[in-house]
């Protein structure tokens, strides 16, 4: 009996089909009970092989072939749970593959359009400013404004399109004035917004190493963004802290409620909008768009606020390294950018831009 139970035993180990364990167990129990009944003596008693050795037979049998077909069920459901897993992945990679081709055959559309804008907008300014050297009139002091307020959308909408096509942006890094981005990058939003609401800019004035027209359209984005998602004031504050500018734009929220830690780690990526913001205009790219280029001129992009989105619940950042936090009373949130003071490398100035008259700033 011990013999026929190490084998059958043993079998098992083997983690054959059920198919072929099951004829297998039987034919080593069937050969173990003829083995052991021939071998008997004569006057033995037929209850005594029936007790002791038949039943525990059928017993170590069964609780083998339960086992077998339990371990084989669940070797088939972890298979089929791969298969559709694996053909899920594959059917999530062929679609991401061809909403990304699209993507870059409509980032080379907007492209080629924004750029086609660049001549005539430059006429326009031209205009703009011939007319104002003439004549003193407010109408042609908002038509140039509305001409530069044109020409930094534009290249905003180039910024954009670069991240539609995942082509990193390179930055010419020289000495500016942050007040003097900060301010342009404030003057150029919707009046849409602005009614009735006030933009502070707020700092002594310092120069860093910048892209001018790029850092312009980081300011733009993320003053806008405060604007169309926050029904308070916006203010524009920057410190030094070691050797880099911590500049923010911060808002009182929608209701005095701002932005949450949760919902903080949705943005930044690629068409990253929250729930709440679908009601309200917008690509979801202004905020890659801006992360890119601050990271381009060396520097880091994150989002300060409190945990809850009130001010009474703790505060926290995405920041990756520790900076001075530029939350105030009154402000719930904060869109902030770490950006070093001195150059690290300076890069090319992008193709088919026009440095000097892109924008009056």
């Amino acid at each position: 009996m011990l013999q026929m139970t190490v084998l059958m035993v043993s079998l098992s180990t083997l983690r054959l089909s059920f198919r072929w364990t099951a004829p297998l167990q039987v034919g080593v129990l069937l050969i173990g009970l003829w083995c052991v009944r021939t071998n008997l003596p004569p006057d033995a008693h037929p209850s005594r092989f029936i007790h002791f050795i038949l039943l525990p037979g059928i017993i170590v049998l069964l609780v083998l072939l339960l086992a077998s077909f339990v371990q084989e069920w669940l070797a088939r459901i972890a298979f089929w749970a791969g298969h559709e897993l694996a053909e899920e992945r594959d059917i999530e990679r062929r679609q991401r593959e061809q909403t990304e081709g699209q993507l870059k055959i409509l980032a080379r559309a907007i492209g080629s359009i924004v750029h086609d804008l660049g001549n005539p907008m430059t006429v326009v300014q031209m205009g703009a400013d011939m007319l104002a050297m003439q004549f003193e009139s407010p109408d042609i002091a908002a038509i140039k404004e509305a001409g530069q307020m044109l020409a930094a959308l534009r290249l905003s909408l180039i910024e954009q399109t670069r991240v539609l096509e995942g082509k990193r942006i390179p930055v010419d890094l020289r000495p500016e004035s942050l007040r003097a981005i900060a301010d342009a990058g404030a003057r150029f939003q919707n009046r849409r917004y602005t009614y009735g609401r006030t933009i502070s800019v707020d700092g002594e004035d310092v120069t860093l190493f910048a892209d001018r027209l790029k850092l312009t359209t980081v300011f733009m984005n993320l003053i806008g963004n405060a604007l169309k998602y926050s029904d308070g004031n916006v203010r524009v504050v920057w410190r030094v802290d070691g050797d880099v500018i911590v500049a923010g734009i911060l808002d009182q929220g929608t209701a005095g409620k701002g932005i949450t830690e949760a919902q903080a780690c949705k943005l930044f990526v690629a068409f990253g909008r929250l729930q709440a913001h679908t009601q309200v205009e917008g690509t979801g790219l202004g905020l890659v768009s801006a992360r890119k280029i601050v990271e381009a001129h060396g520097g880091e992009a994150f989002i300060e606020g409190h945990q809850d989105g009130v001010a009474a619940a703790s505060p926290f950042s995405t920041a990756e390294r520790r900076y001075v936090s530029l939350l105030e009373p009154g402000f719930v949130t904060g869109f902030v950018m770490a950006l070093p003071i001195h150059a690290s490398g300076k890069q090319t100035q992008d193709e088919g831009l026009e440095p000097e008259n892109a924008l009056g700033v």
